[in-house]
């Protein structure tokens, strides 16, 4: 996508911003290298190669599209055919390099050829686009140079007009919206235009939440504990999604949160659900979300670790923010961008700290972690009725269907991603597919078992009915009117897994 102001700005700043260039139809591919390197000093140390993108039609902000190159490489002729004469702005998109991005200082060679402008308050010279943001700096100065005299307006008298009360000060201060600290209204709007620009909004959260532990971790449950404890409690993270392109939206609504952030509890609603978040239906966005993930943006076989698959259109929705780099460039790209991620809980911290023990958290070293039938049939806990009655049979003999029935999913076809699966009937129990990861999670997990005998007093005119999933208390209920054959069991079993996977009951 093209840049956005802000990101032209940036780029004006770092001394790679919009050149008008002369360009003769003969010029060949090295000439033009040559040409862009006199322009942009920063690609003088580019090896990497680059392309050339042009944006289409329209306004706002406009998808990229790639100028194909020539055998010969980009001569003058393919430029000004694309520019249409000069008409169309193209951007320079290198392929293995990063350029550094922070503002160049005002007599950097990039700026030589551009007019210049003298600041009123130190009367220093330098080009408009960083005297832009000089001005912000130099007015900082400026307001603190004031605040240092302002000690002198103790000598006033009391009762002098121009010292305000204690009641008038508090009633005319205000909280920023970004750090949430108390300034007088008259300084908030000059604290507003630095505050948005800081580094992080880790260093926004209190330190008793972020700061890790100096101890050492032990295992990987000891960090997955610690992560844990990083969840500021106190607001909520909120998101209303609905389930159809789940992904799509929810990425979307992700990064469009503007009131809070992930470091606060994630309270997910489902758009015409009825589910209160306990934790099921954030557990459920989660799973759905990642599997979303490994299946639009990965590809390769499971369990042998998949590689990133680049597509134009993952690209032009935002799940990529790479343009048209080289494999290995976009790969360090993405990486970053995970660091990024991962700082928001401090976990670099802890993962430079304890390398080995954060391993096994992002390196695949084999093995099998997914749910299986016997993880599944090892935490259930019927609800059974007296031994040797008509109803404990029946109870039993619907156990031994749903395990058969766990027991065939898992030698079914696993190539089919749309088929039913056990980790697809794990996430239906309890709204996530995948094994507990903590021992104590795993020691307090069970699935309450009931068993309902009376379908058919409550609706002697029905003929089928299905078991019901409360994710919220991993509790399901079997009707056993319906479920004493496996073949019957199946089908009832399929249709509820597939059709029921919502969260209507409260």
């Amino acid at each position: 996508m093209a840049p956005l102001p802000a990101d032209e700005v940036q780029l004006l700043q770092a001394g790679l911003g919009k050149r008008n260039l002369t360009m003769p139809e003969d010029l060949t591919h090295s000439e033009v290298s040559s040409l862009f390197s006199d322009a942009y000093p920063k690609m003088k140390s580019a090896s990497g190669g680059w392309l050339l993108y042009k944006a289409t039609g329209g306004h706002g902000r406009r998808r990229l599209n790639l100028v194909p190159p020539e055998s010969e490489g980009y001569c003058g002729s393919t430029i000004r055919s694309a520019t249409g004469g000069g008409k169309t702005m193209l951007y320079i998109v290198p392929l293995q390099d990063e350029f550094d991005l922070s503002p160049l200082p005002s007599d950097a060679q990039e700026f030589s050829q551009m007019p210049k402008a003298e600041c009123k308050k130190c009367s220093k010279s330098m080009p408009l686009q960083i005297l832009a943001l000089h001005i912000k700096e130099c007015n900082t100065a400026e307001y603190e140079t004031l605040s240092d005299s302002e000690p002198e307006l103790t000598n006033l008298p009391p009762d002098s007009p121009d010292l305000p009360s204690d009641n008038e000060e508090k009633s005319e201060e205000a909280k920023c919206p970004v750090c949430q600290q108390s300034f007088p209204v008259k300084e908030l709007e000059l604290h507003a235009s630095f505050c948005g620009d800081l580094d992080s909004p880790v260093g926004l959260l209190s330190p008793d939440i972020m700061e890790p532990q100096n101890e050492e971790m032990s295992c990987e449950e000891d960090v997955l504990r610690w992560l844990a404890a990083q969840v500021d409690t106190s607001k909520e993270f909120s998101i209303c999604v609905s389930r159809v392109n789940l992904l799509e939206r929810g990425m979307s609504l992700w990064k469009r949160q503007k009131l809070s952030s992930p470091i606060h509890t994630l309270k997910v609603t489902f758009m015409g659900e009825a589910g209160v978040d306990t934790g099921a239906l954030r557990k459920e966005f989660l799973t759905e979300m990642i599997s979303g993930i490994e299946t639009c943006l990965f590809e390769g076989e499971d369990g042998q670790g998949k590689m990133p698959k680049y597509s134009l259109n993952d690209l032009d929705n935002g799940l990529f923010r790479a343009i048209a780099m080289h494999a290995a460039a976009r790969r360090t790209l993405m990486l970053q961008q995970l660091r990024e991620g991962l700082q928001l809980y401090r976990l670099v911290d802890i993962m430079e700290k304890n390398q080995q023990v954060c391993r096994g958290l992002f390196v695949f070293e084999g093995g099998n972690d997914q749910v299986d039938s016997h993880y599944i049939v090892s935490h259930l806990d019927p609800q059974m009725s007296e031994s040797g009655t008509l109803k404990h049979i029946k109870e039993m003999q619907i156990l031994n269907n749903f395990q058969d029935f766990l027991l065939e999913l898992e030698d079914g076809d696993s190539v089919d991603e749309e088929a039913l699966s056990v980790s697809k009937v794990m996430q239906w129990l309890s709204g996530q597919a995948h094994r507990h990861m903590l021992l104590s999670e795993k020691q307090a997990f069970k699935i309450t078992v009931l068993f309902d005998h009376t379908c058919m007093e409550r609706m002697p005119d029905h003929r089928i009915c299905y078991p019901v999933v409360s994710a919220c208390t991993q509790t399901i209920t079997f009707p056993t009117a319906h479920l004493t054959s496996l073949n019957e069991f199946k089908e009832n079993m399929k249709i509820a897994v597939q059709q029921g996977a919502y969260f209507y009951r409260v």
